[in-house]
């Protein structure tokens, strides 16, 4: 029994040790590439622009498509059940407050986040990882390129610009649907409904919105590019890493929408 709490505190320390560890050198890395790409002469020059724009074609705007789809779907069912709950008691005034706060605080940096995950975030690792397979970034040093500046803020600033047009895209569509059915279901105009949901946001609404959607997009990039740099190379490394990212980006996923909700 003794040997077992013994065993259960070293690897409750060894794992409070990488938490710690992980934190300190993603956060440092974040730092170096923010302060490498704004305060560089190439940031916003026609060369960097060109390349954020392939970046963000490359890693959100295949996501169009997806994100059509699951907006109207799920905007609809969200809608339709929550419309239908406070209807039944009586709560017609309330449901513009509701669904609004459940579309932009909620629904819309989750599900979008989710998407974002699993499309951009392997797509950003696995581009990285080739990279330094390949020897490419000890090429750059020895043509004198920073790194930090022209591969990995490129993709950070793509994926936070990514991640911030497809949440606003989807609770677009999701209003545009879903209120739409709700006017029938009130027996209203749409511009009734409409202007119940403009005097419905609330400032916190929005802070939460752009809290989460900064950092989802953040994360997606850094924490893929992170670990795909720290490895060591192996003949299983990528795909190791490749599952070690996701994990790390899931945890903190939830982590950043629970806080998001706290707001």
């Amino acid at each position: 029994m003794f040997m077992h709490f013994i065993k259960l505190v070293e690897n409750l320390g060894r794992w409070t040790i990488s938490t710690i560890l992980f934190f300190t050198g993603i956060t440092f890395f974040t730092i170096k590439i923010f302060i490498a790409g704004l305060f560089s002469k190439a940031f916003l020059n026609p060369v960097s622009v060109t390349f954020i724009l392939r970046q963000i074609n490359f890693i959100g705007v295949e996501l169009i498509k997806t994100t059509t789809i699951v907006a109207m779907v799920l905007g609809l069912a969200i809608v339709g059940t929550l419309s239908n709950i406070l209807i039944n008691f009586g709560a017609t005034t309330s449901i513009g407050v509701v669904l609004t706060g459940v579309l932009v605080k909620i629904a819309a940096p989750f599900i979008t986040g989710l998407l974002f995950i699993f499309r951009a975030a392997s797509a950003i690792f696995i581009d990285i990882a080739l990279m330094k397979n390949n020897n490419d970034f000890k090429a750059l040093k020895s043509m004198d390129i920073d790194e930090y500046q022209m591969v990995f803020f490129p993709r950070v600033i793509a994926s936070i610009i990514s991640m911030f047009i497809l949440s606003s895209y989807f609770i677009l569509l999701s209003i545009i649907g879903s209120f739409t059915l709700l006017s029938f279901q009130l027996n209203t105009t749409l511009s009734v409904v409409g202007q119940q949901v403009i005097s419905a946001l609330q400032i916190s609404d929005v802070v939460s919105f752009i809290f989460q959607v900064f950092f989802i997009g953040l994360i997606v990039a850094i924490i893929p590019m992170y670990t795909a740099m720290e490895q060591k190379r192996s003949q299983l490394w990528i795909i190791v890493s490749m599952n070690k990212s996701m994990l790390r980006l899931f945890y903190m996923f939830i982590l950043i929408v629970f806080i998001g909700q706290l707001i």
